[in-house]
C-alpha cells in the first residue's frame, strides 16, 4: 500500500501499483470528476459546492494531514504517480497552517503555490503529476 509522508520533502510513491485500468477504472470524465470532487469536499469537510478554479489550500483550507490523505486518495483511486511532486511547494505541513492562517486573515499571502481542484483532475486525466506550468498538460 502506497502512503504519503508529509514530513519528506518529496513524495514518491511506487510505480509497480499504477496500472492504466487502475486509474480510468472504466470511469466517464465526468465520473471522475464528481469522484474528486466528492474526495476534497469530503477532506474539505464542504457541504457547498467545489469549483474547477478552486484552490486546494488558499481556497479550501486543504493543508497538512488532510493534503496528504487527498494525494493517497488519489493515488489509491485512480492509480495516479506523484513521483517528483514536492509537497512544500503547494501545501504548509500541520505544524505550520495555523501560523499561515493567521497571515492570510491580515492580507499576507503564504509562500505556497496554487493548485487547482481542474489541475487535480488533469493530472488523474494524465495519470502522473505534472507542474501546473508544465506544458505536457492533459
Amino acid at each position: 500500500m502506497a502512503t504519503v509522508d508529509a514530513t519528506m520533502p518529496m513524495l514518491s510513491f511506487d510505480d509497480a501499483m499504477y496500472s492504466e485500468a487502475a486509474r480510468s477504472g472504466g470511469h466517464s470524465s465526468a465520473s471522475v470528476k464528481d469522484e474528486l470532487v466528492s474526495i476534497i469536499a469530503d477532506i474539505a469537510g464542504r457541504s457547498t459546492s467545489i469549483d474547477a478554479s478552486d484552490r486546494l489550500y488558499h481556497d479550501l483550507n486543504i493543508a497538512g494531514d488532510n493534503a496528504t490523505r487527498l494525494l493517497d486518495e488519489i493515488h489509491q483511486r485512480f492509480g495516479v504517480r506523484f513521483a517528483g511532486f514536492r509537497f512544500d511547494t503547494y501545501f504548509p505541513h500541520s505544524t505550520s497552517v495555523s501560523v499561515d492562517a493567521l497571515l492570510m486573515k491580515l492580507g499576507l499571502r503564504g509562500k505556497w503555490k496554487e493548485l487547482t481542484v481542474e489541475h487535480m483532475l488533469n493530472v488523474i486525466n494524465n495519470g502522473a503529476w505534472f507542474e501546473p506550468d508544465d506544458a505536457q498538460a492533459a
